[in-house]
This record gives structure tokens, C-alpha cells and sequence, in this order.
């Protein structure tokens, strides 16, 4: 299956026999990332933490994970 966010393609596949089904984490830069999370959690996915700012982090950063127990964590930078 390819999962499509804003420009990029993600390539996700089941597990099976030979390579058995793992969660993974991963990190996206998007444009809005409160537009972002929003949809996830509309969309069924779990809230871990809202999108916060904070002291020393130069992203405001949103966690869920999804259907598959998958760990999300979505930034967009703060504005400089």
C-alpha cells in the first residue's frame, strides 16, 4: 500500500511469515501540524500528546499512533 502526505509516498506492507508486521515510529515534517493531528485523531487514531511547543524544541510537535499501533510524531517549525 503507499500512504501519500502532502508530497511524500510512504510504501507500508502487512507483515507475513518471512518478515513479520513490527510497529515503527516516525517523524513527518508537515505545513499545520494542529490540521494535521486533528484529521489523524478524526480519522480513528489514538492521541498520545497534543501538538505543544516546547522550551528548546525548535518544533511545535503532536504524537498518536494508528489502527496498527504505529507511533506518529508530526512538527512543523516554529516561525524564527
Amino acid at each position: 500500500m503507499e500512504l501519500q502526505i502532502d508530497d511524500s509516498v510512504l510504501m507500508l506492507a502487512d507483515g507475513n511469515e518471512k518478515y513479520p508486521g513490527t510497529p515503527a515510529i516516525l517523524h513527518l515534517y508537515v505545513p499545520d501540524v494542529h490540521s494535521t493531528f486533528t484529521k489523524a485523531i478524526e480519522n480513528g487514531c489514538t492521541k498520545v500528546s497534543e501538538p505543544t511547543e516546547r522550551e528548546g524544541d525548535p518544533d511545535i510537535r503532536g504524537t498518536f499512533t494508528d489502527c496498527a499501533g504505529n507511533f506518529w510524531s508530526v512538527s512543523t517549525q516554529k516561525p524564527h
